[in-house]
């Protein structure tokens, strides 16, 4: 049986204060990422570009380790913008330009 999983990673949550970003990070992100260790399980992460700067800033190790699992197909990265918003709400232009900004930090970070 193959089993797929995916996850959304959002550390712009309001209940989530700037102090507590690298326990999140330690206690959630990283072990999401471990899994993927085993050889049979692959997931799908989404994650918004400010999320990937956040995590960047606190824990770059996460970072590497995240594109390296891309790198060998043991994740899939689902894209969202800069920040997760619900796009029908806003101007076609701002949702456009949220997602090229998204996009633009995965590049830098992720390649």
């Amino acid at each position: 049986m193959n089993i797929y999983s995916f996850y959304h990673l959002n550390l712009s949550f309001s209940s989530i204060e700037e102090n507590e970003i690298p326990h999140v990070i330690d206690t959630c992100y990283l072990p999401l990422l471990n899994l993927c260790l085993s050889e049979n399980y692959k997931i799908g992460i989404e994650i918004s570009g400010y999320s990937l700067e956040k995590i960047c800033q606190y824990r770059p190790d996460w970072i590497t380790q995240f594109k390296v699992l891309i790198e060998q197909k043991k994740v899939d990265l689902i894209g969202s913008g800069y920040v997760q918003m619900i796009s029908p709400m806003f101007k076609h232009r701002t949702t456009v330009e949220n997602i090229k900004i998204g996009e633009s930090i995965y590049n830098k970070l992720l390649g």
